[in-house]
């Protein structure tokens, strides 16, 4: 039974869902994401309901059956992993779930040996803080948590062996997942192999897995093998609640058990919540306050808010009533109570601590039950700010925890007790670790004013070995070096004292005190100068932290598509770039301009009809922007300044209007919906509004419309599963067109075709049919998707037609042929709207597809490809409608608003260059790109504007494999597969000129590279020999590399050594050039299988390795080690380019993406999908990346006939 019907600040239970409102999308979605992935991470700033969403969201939800598939039979196991995850992990399975105790169960064997890990101390689960458990279920969780140990797949193999009950699912829920984090500073170990049992638990078909984590601790992942990966896949980020969501989660509750919140109190409290962090908690604490302050009245009002206090003073108040209840004795005991539940963490991030009750007895040095006679005064009924809940037995075991983290920020007293303590500890840490350099005869003791200050913080905090025993040092040897340093420094002036009263007695004393003033007064310098150089470099250390924290989170944002809120968290980055390295800030600078590439937000926002809209549609003259929605609603904007100028009354306000269509030459505007009526608005002019020019009643309730070509056709679908032809000048049905066996889909259900034959329908029934219109037949049948169908949508020459359903896929129809060319996938949810547009950046080439629907998004494909080239993001609710007019596109939502798009895009280009492109060059000042052939030519054109300035034909007489420009750029290199290299001069304007041809190679030319100062040019041949020719005479000499072939070939800074990539011995060669002949200094192994490119960096310290392993391997060229294998690519790698100085690297692959890789955090920035097929036959092999102060250009020559452009823009203005 209920008693209150908010939780104040606790989290909700999983037995409270009665009482959790506003969250029912974000539960169905998670649903969803759980049924796709098998491990999902629920991830959200700290206050922003994570656990409450999971708790009484996501468990009740699966209790009820409701993730389709699944059953309700679910066996869940809660934990928080705190410092011994593996045991909260065996006591949760063993007490919560009943699984090892189910009949026929095998018992879990204790056959181990303990491993001095064990060894330490049991610590009680927060799940079993009520009494001590049995001795017999203490020895099998002891027993089940060393087999958990095992290995990565120790719960899978148990499942083997004691399976669940048939049609159970075992849930893993793993709360705070960030304590792992704090507990990985002392087992390191442990902590990498409890991720790795997560993740190998969630590869078992029964076993699902699900974290929360506060958003700030993504970074950290990046250190356990895989979990960034599985988290990117099942990553789900708890959003705020919108106004409406709110309002419902501070009414509903109280009217379900018979209160009411007064209209006042919500609107104040939705105003003072604005903006707060800790909205969710404060919210709930101030309506648990509100609720019990008059048993006999349970209205809720503003009044009895402000007697409070407001939310923020409502909790300060609070709290601070329970501890002034506390006498002296008992407030120094809460405070010690207080600190030891709180930690600070790197960057100030604050965060719980669990403690026992033994615990904290231990360091306030009393026993348990005045510990728990403090806990009860705050968690007694009405009070929630400490767990277990009022109730629960606290004995010595039994764990002590915050409700919520909420109060540490919230609380002030708690917040500067925090902050001292991480002070405190800091000090003693620095106590710590420089005893032990003392002890090791590696550190002298401390002098002052460390001393001081550290005997003073001995002296005030009176620090015992339970409280050290925190913070993981030797507190004896801690203790005893500062006691040491006390005597030297005692013994130091008895000694000085002693050498005064000789130096009085030899009558000295004036020369010897100013001598000793000026050595203090340079030491207590010496020492200042240093403290500011320490503070200097930890807040250097800090601040680059908080960089690469906000680059790592942007990172995983952009690989789950959030462009929007990658870019809002790169943003405030840039307060922080004057004490960056240039690199970080390129790594940076190019994910930004990743996320404007592939994210765009709205142009235009249409703002003010209020209900959710179906449909969105402009007026042929583009002046107008008509949408209707529910609730009757029909509205006219003015396209560009974006303000409502007409509402149109006439349709019943009970009913919602499903779509609108205008008359294709402006004579009237359509309307039509669930109150059965259609029509027809003549539209606005001198000085009238839009008024009503003829209606009639259809059969049924009508879900979607669509006007001829030439506008004398209107044709309707409804719920009585037909699609009806209407003479728009009469109302008279022409034709009924009857065969689907469901409704027909709203909004966008039905579809003319531009050329006036053909009309296409999408019903529920789970088809989209074509429609003769001549003979009123049905002509064909597309049967590909799994669920309803609910849209299709023409190309404008009316030979393609795109379908989109509720199996989240867009299908591409061949119309002539019937059959189906392409799928579309990355829609997350239902599809609502579809449209073609064409290219702005390509003549003639094919359409872009674009698809808005429930995930609120709006994805635009390249239909060539089936790429996403572009995502825009903006609507907060489903995208219901959309239509383009004029290189625009306008999308109604269910949020209520239209919003107009721009379809260009921004940044990349795809350019038709004819023929089969192999290679590409791009210049060193980024104003020339050159693109080599299969047959053997080779173009130059200018950037930005890419003007075709010259054209060779048969440059080579076989494939021109590749190019390179020299470091001055006034010479362009090509090998050919015909064995030949050649120079090329820039000719002033953009033109080419001969100036050598260089031979001697008897087979195939694959690499070219030109020395620093351009003088020789290094050729890499197939015939196994590197080639090495004079740039102004053309002179040769060759060296014998391999008797396999050479596949690359660099210079290093000084051009005094080579390094060559021999492709079948997977080796990097290196060369000493200066001296005759050319000496091999030796050969580093580089790959396991065949090497096909090595690439070294600026400095001439790293080489990059890449081949058939799908792998990048980065190797030192100082000891030739593998410094560092990057995550692999899903196919064979081409191809690398170091960006400038120590800046990221790019990849290019047979997976047609090239990939961007931070070499600090040794992962990827992002993966650039390019628009070309992947696999065979083979859609690209090179690439090339340039970067320079006015902008960074990517140029990749496509097989198709394409050359794709990338346009970073200025990158920190370093050339390459």
């Amino acid at each position: 039974m209920i008693g209150c019907p908010y939780p104040g600040l606790r989290p909700f239970a999983r037995d409270e869902s009665s009482i959790f409102f506003g969250r029912e999308e974000q539960v169905d979605q998670l649903l969803d994401k759980l049924a796709e992935n098998h491990f999902i991470a629920v991830l959200g700033m700290s206050g922003s309901g994570k656990s409450s969403l999971v708790r009484a969201g996501l468990l009740a939800a699966l209790d009820g059956g409701f993730m389709a598939g699944a059953g309700a039979r679910w066996s869940v196991a809660e934990l928080r992993p705190g410092d011994r995850p593996f045991n909260r992990l065996a006591s949760s399975l063993i007490r919560d779930t009943g699984w090892q105790n189910a009949p026929g169960v095998a018992p879990v064997v204790d056959d181990d040996p303990p491993r001095e890990a064990d060894s330490r101390p049991a610590v009680a689960a927060p799940q079993a803080a009520a009494e001590s458990e049995p001795a017999a279920v203490d020895v099998a969780i002891v027993a089940l948590e060393r087999e958990l140990r095992r290995g990565s797949m120790a719960l899978n193999w148990r499942l083997g062996v004691c399976p669940l009950p048939e049609g159970t699912r075992l849930l893993l829920l793993v709360d705070q997942f960030e304590e792992l984090f704090r507990y990985r500073r002392t087992a390191d170990a442990d902590a990498a192999a409890f991720v790795a049992l997560l993740l190998g638990a969630a590869a078992h078909p029964s076993v699902y897995v699900v974290i929360t984590m506060r958003s700030e601790f993504l970074g950290d992942c990046a250190l356990y093998p895989e979990l960034p990966e599985a988290i990117n896949r099942g990553v789900f980020l708890t959003p705020a609640l919108s106004p409406e969501q709110t309002a419902d989660a501070i009414q509903l509750p109280a009217r379900l058990l018979g209160g009411e919140v007064e209209a006042d109190l919500v609107r104040h409290l939705l105003q003072e919540a604005k903006g707060e962090r800790d909205q969710l908690p404060l919210l709930q604490h101030a309506l648990t306050r509100l609720w019990d302050m008059d048993p006999d009245d349970r209205r809720l009002t503003l009044g009895r808010l402000r007697q409070l206090g407001g939310l923020r003073q409502a909790l300060e108040d609070h709290v601070e009533e329970a501890f002034s209840e506390l006498n002296a004795k008992q407030q120094r005991i809460a405070e010690i109570l207080f600190r030891s539940l709180t930690e600070r963490g790197p960057e100030e991030r604050d965060t719980r601590r669990p403690v026992s009750v033994g615990e904290v007895a231990d360091l306030a040095e009393v026993e348990g039950a005045e510990v728990a006679a403090i806990v009860e005064v705050f968690r007694r009924p009405g009070r929630c700010f400490l767990m277990p809940p009022a109730g629960a037995t606290l004995d010595r075991l039994a764990v002590i925890d915050i409700a919520h983290e909420a109060l540490i920020r919230q609380w002030r007293r708690l917040r500067d007790w925090t902050a001292d303590e991480g002070g405190r500890a800091e000090l003693y840490q620095r106590l710590a670790a420089a005893a032990g350099r003392w002890q090791q005869g590696q550190g002298a003791v401390w002098i002052d004013p460390d001393l001081e200050y550290a005997l003073q913080w001995r002296d005030r905090t009176q620090p015992n070995r339970h409280w050290a025993a925190r913070y993981g040092a030797d507190f004896s040897l801690a203790m005893a070096f500062l006691d040491a340093s006390h005597e030297q420094r005692e013994a130091r002036r008895r000694e000085r004292a002693a050498q005064r009263v000789r130096a009085l007695r030899r009558a000295r004393t004036s020369a010897l005190l100013a001598s000793l003033g000026l050595l203090i007064v340079a030491g207590i310098a010496a020492w200042g100068w240093f403290e500011r150089q320490h503070a200097l470099a930890t807040e250097q250390l800090r601040t680059l932290e908080l960089f690469d924290s906000g680059l790592t989170h942007s990172a995983l944002l952009s690989r789950i598509e959030d462009y929007a809120a990658a870019k809002q968290i790169l943003a405030t980055t840039f307060d922080l770039d004057r004490q960056i390295p240039q690199p970080r800030r390129m790594a940076r600078d190019l994910l930004l301009a990743y996320t404007q590439i592939l994210g765009a937000a709205p142009a235009q926002t249409y703002e003010g009809p209020g209900p959710p809209l179906s449909q969105a549609v402009v007026s042929p003259d583009g002046s107008l922007v008509a949408a209707c929605g529910e609730r009757g609603t029909l509205v006219l904007f003015a396209a560009e300044s974006g303000a409502m100028v007409y509402r149109i009354e006439g349709h019943d306000p009970r009913h919602q209007l499903r779509d609108c269509v205008f008359h294709p030459g402006g004579d009237w505007l359509a309307s039509a919906g669930d109150d059965g009526r259609i029509m027809l608005w003549s539209l606005p002019g001198e000085g009238k509004g839009p008024l009503p020019a003829r209606q009639w009643q259809a059969p049924a309730e009508v879900m979607a419309l669509a006007v001829s070509p030439d506008g004398r056709l209107l044709a309707s679908g409804g719920v009585d599963k037909a699609v009806t032809l209407w003479d728009p000048r009469s109302g008279k049905p022409l034709r009924i067109l009857e065969g689907h066996s469901d409704r027909i889909s709203e909004v966008t259900g039905l579809a003319f075709s531009p050329d006036g034959k053909l009309l296409a329908s999408a019903s529920h029934d789970g088809t989209a049919r074509l429609w003769d219109l001549a003979s009123a037949r049905e002509i064909a049948r597309f049967e590909a998707h799994r669920a309803a169908v609910k849209s299709v949508a023409f190309s404008d020459d009316s030979r393609l037609l795109a379908t989109g359903g509720d199996d989240k896929r867009v299908i591409l129809w061949d119309i002539e042929r019937r059959t189906a060319l392409r799928v579309f996938s990355g829609h997350g949810n239902m599809i609502y709207g579809l449209a073609f547009a064409k290219r702005s950046d390509e003549a003639n080439a094919a359409p872009l597809l674009i698809a808005g629907g429930f995930d609120r998004s709006l994805r635009v494909w390249d239909t060539d490809s089936g790429v996403t080239v572009r995502l825009l993001q903006g609507h907060t609710a489903a995208v219901n409608g959309i239509e383009i007019r004029d290189g625009r596109l306008y999308s109604a939502s269910s949020d209520g608003t239209v919003r107009r798009w721009d379809l260009s895009l921004p940044g990349q280009r795809l350019l038709a260059v004819g023929g089969e492109p192999a290679s590409a060059a791009i210049s060193p000042d980024g104003r020339l790109v050159a693109v080599g052939f299969a047959a053997g030519d080779l173009h130059l054109y200018s950037l930005p504007d890419l003007s075709l300035l010259h054209m060779e034909a048969k440059a080579h007489g076989e494939d021109l494999q590749r190019l390179a420009f020299s470091s001055d750029g006034s010479l362009l290199a090509s090998g050919g597969f015909d064995g030949i290299a050649r120079l090329w001069r820039i000719v002033p304007g953009g033109g080419l000129q001969l100036s050598q041809t260089l031979r001697g190679h008897t087979d195939a030319i694959h690499a070219v590279a030109f020395s620093p100062d351009g003088r020789l040019l290094a050729t890499a041949g197939y015939d196994g020999r590197i080639g090495l020719f004079d740039t102004a005479s053309g002179a040769g000499r060759f060296i014998q590399s391999t008797r396999g072939q050479v596949l690359s070939i660099a210079f290093d800074p000084s051009g005094t050594r080579l390094y060559s990539a021999d492709r079948d011995d997977g080796s990097i060669r290196e060369w000493d050039i200066a001296g005759q002949p050319p000496a091999l200094l030796r050969a580093i192994p580089a790959a396991r299988d065949l090497l096909l490119w090595a690439e070294l960096n600026q400095a001439g310290s790293e080489i990059a390795a890449v081949g058939r392993d799908y792998t990048v391997a980065i190797l030192a060229t100082g000891d030739g080690q593998v410094q560092k294998v990057l995550p692999r690519h899903e196919n064979a790698v081409f191809k690398a380019r170091f960006l400038p100085g120590n800046g990221p690297l790019a990849t290019v692959s047979v997976d047609a993406t090239v990939r961007f890789w931070d070499l600090q955090t040794n992962s990827e920035l992002f993966a650039l999908h390019l628009p070309t097929n992947q696999g065979l036959p083979t859609p690209l092999w090179d690439f090339d990346l340039r970067c320079t102060p006015t902008g960074c250009w990517l140029a990749v020559p496509l097989t198709r006939g394409k050359l794709a452009l990338y346009d970073f823009g200025s990158l920190g203005g370093q050339d390459r």
